[in-house]
């Protein structure tokens, strides 16, 4: 397997941007900020809210190549429902309140289930596809806005450190996306032997280890740079964790882009060199809840 340079270019350039944009809302929403002498005074009044606004776009656009996957197989969802419960899931995960809001997540699900099902008795949809569209639906809904929930969540956390939030998710998107840069180019190098050849004809036994390798780097630079108060048995077990669960998602949506027959998961793509959305966000998908949960469990974070 070679380089597609043109590719790689687009690849980079879109990477990039988007990671000059993330790092600057964590940094100057993340807390009380200076910079140059200036004092751009405490982000957190209004970062939970730029933030929360991005992830509203972002369970849309979501939905949307959702929506495209799903058609592409002869069914389809309502992205309207979907994009709702998504919103109502990541609204009741993230806990704005601190344990006093008032739509808990078991509520936010009988709500989901709610909308989607009893919605579909004024839709227009096949009674025939019925079932498996009513489930497609509450599945995109409740898969984005659990993992963005999380993340927002994740971004408002308080900590010994400053700016706690901000750091624990710099380094989320830090050690998902380098185990990814590693794996596309160490498989593109070395990729021998297929990983899941059904699924992913391109993914390799040895770019899973590019991707492992990437991943415990990723997290060793966080250590040493933003996030001090980790240990190097937090730097190993977050490496592999997270790095297994985001090769997870990202073999999942490969096998929903197989299944409709379609290389992005929009028709359209929308970051050059990365294709659609969930392309770039499929292993935040499963990555976020382990990362989450680790420091939920080990760390006391809630």
């Amino acid at each position: 397997m070679s380089l597609d340079i043109n590719n790689l270019k687009q690849r980079a350039a879109s990477a990039i941007l988007l990671a000059i944009v993330i790092l600057t809302l964590l940094y100057v929403g993340g807390g009380p900020t200076t910079v140059g002498g200036y004092d751009l005074g405490d982000g957190r009044l209004w970062s939970p809210y730029v933030f929360g606004a991005l992830l509203v776009g972002v369970i849309y656009l979501s939905a949307k190549e959702f929506s495209h996957l799903a058609e592409a197989q002869g069914f389809s969802i309502s992205l309207f429902r979907s994009t709702l419960v998504g919103l109502l899931i990541a609204l009741s995960t993230a806990d704005l309140n601190r344990g006093s809001f008032v739509f808990p997540l078991w509520l936010a699900l009988m709500v989901a289930l709610m909308i989607v099902c009893i919605g579909s008795l004024w839709s227009r949809e096949s009674l025939e596809r019925a079932l498996p569209n009513q489930s497609i639906t509450l599945m995109s809904g409740l898969l984005i806005g659990f993992a963005m929930g999380l993340q927002w969540k994740i971004f408002m956390l308080d900590g010994v450190l400053p700016k706690t939030g901000s750091r624990l998710l710099a380094s989320l998107y830090l050690i998902t996306w380098l185990g990814d840069v590693t794996a596309y180019f160490v498989g593109s190098w070395f990729g021998k032997h297929k990983l899941a050849q059904r699924v992913s004809p391109k993914k390799s036994w040895e770019g899973l280890v590019g991707n492992f390798a990437g991943n415990l780097a990723a997290a060793s630079f966080s250590k040493l740079s933003f996030c001090p108060d980790w240990s190097w048995i937090d730097v190993i077990l977050i490496g592999i964790l997270v790095g297994f669960a985001a090769q997870m998602g990202d073999l999942v949506e490969s096998t929903w882009k197989r299944g409709a027959g379609a290389k992005d998961s929009s028709a359209t793509p929308i970051i050059p060199g990365h294709g659609g959305l969930l392309d770039r966000i499929d292993s935040l998908l499963f990555s976020t809840p382990v990362f989450y949960f680790y420091f939920h469990y080990v760390h006391g974070f809630n």
